[in-house]
């Protein structure tokens, strides 16, 4: 007798188990199918260097961003509306 009930119990188990998979997996709701959700803030802002080893990148940089405004006005449009609606 405690066999049957053993064997029966670990049946039941078994097909109470694969219903409850079987329903996650239908309504989209196990683990795999919810969204992770991120911190806005990943990473720590870069820390400045006191040297002057970057000063020449720093500066290729600053001009053709500025070049690069000065030539296509539609990206002016954008950086300055959006620069708007953050303050």
């Amino acid at each position: 007798m405690k066999d049957n009930f053993f064997v029966y119990s670990v049946g039941i188990l078994a097909i109470i188990g694969v219903l409850v998979c079987f329903i996650r997996y239908a309504t989209n709701t196990l683990p795999m199918h919810t969204p992770k959700q991120t911190s806005a803030i990943t990473a720590s802002p870069a820390k400045k260097k006191n040297c002057k080893c970057c000063a020449k990148r720093e500066e290729r940089v600053k001009k053709a961003n500025k070049v690069l405004l000065e030539r296509n006005p539609i990206i002016k449009k954008v950086l300055t509306a959006t620069e708007h609606e953050t303050q």
